[in-house]
C-alpha cells in the first residue's frame, strides 16, 4: 500500500508549495482524480495543472513505471543521414577525368 497522502501529493513537483486542488472526477469504485494547480507566481510551474489519483481509501497509488513512453526516444542518425547526403553531394558534381 502506498505511504504517500493527499497533502503531500498536492504540494507542487517545482516549488513544493501547496497547490490548489479541485475535484476532476469520482469513480464506481471510491478513487478519485483531482486536479492541482500552482498558484506560487514565482515557480515555473506558475499556473500549470497536474493530476493526483487517489485510492478508494483516500492513498495515493505509486506511479506506474511499467508503460510504454508516450514519447519514445528518438534513435541518433546524425551519422547516417550526413553519409548519405555526401553521396547525394558526391553523385551530384561532375566527374574528374
Amino acid at each position: 500500500m502506498s505511504e504517500v497522502r493527499l497533502e503531500d501529493a498536492k504540494r507542487c513537483p517545482k516549488c513544493k508549495e501547496i497547490g490548489e486542488l479541485h475535484l476532476n472526477r469520482k469513480n464506481r469504485d471510491g478513487s478519485k482524480s483531482f486536479d492541482v494547480t500552482c498558484h506560487n507566481d514565482r515557480c515555473p510551474w506558475f499556473n500549470t495543472k497536474w493530476v493526483i489519483d487517489t485510492n478508494p481509501d483516500g492513498s495515493v497509488p505509486e506511479p506506474s513505471t511499467n508503460r510504454r513512453k508516450a514519447y519514445p526516444a528518438i534513435p541518433d542518425r546524425t551519422e547516417a543521414i550526413q553519409e548519405t547526403v555526401d553521396r547525394i553531394v558526391a553523385d551530384s558534381l561532375p566527374k574528374k577525368r
